[in-house]
């Protein structure tokens, strides 16, 4: 489809296409890049893709998604101590098993 161009850019999240002929599909993509104050912080984090260390090769963020077993967990979760106020507004422990 010739002729067809971007007529206003994105604005409230919403852009015009104009040209080409009356009652065509059109598709298109938005790519967006975060820069959010953390990113502006350490931006060596951008990459998408993170190479891992030796250590790191084999294991798994989700190791469930992946059907691994919790050998292969990136990281143990288990045991771990997370503090929390009842509703007497007292500090109570609860502990967090990843099953």
């Amino acid at each position: 489809m010739p002729e067809i161009y971007i007529s206003e850019e994105i604005n409230n999240n919403k852009f015009n296409v104009s040209g080409g002929v009356s009652g065509k599909k059109v598709s298109w993509v938005v790519y967006a890049e975060r820069n959010d104050k953390y990113l502006q912080t350490f931006p060596n984090l951008r990459n998408v893709e993170v190479p891992k260390t030796e250590t790191e090769k084999g294991k798994y963020l989700d190791y469930k998604a992946w059907k691994q077993p919790e050998s292969k967990a990136f990281f143990k979760l288990k045991n771990h101590k997370m503090k929390s106020k009842d509703k007497s507004n007292k500090n109570t422990e609860r502990k967090k098993i990843d099953n």
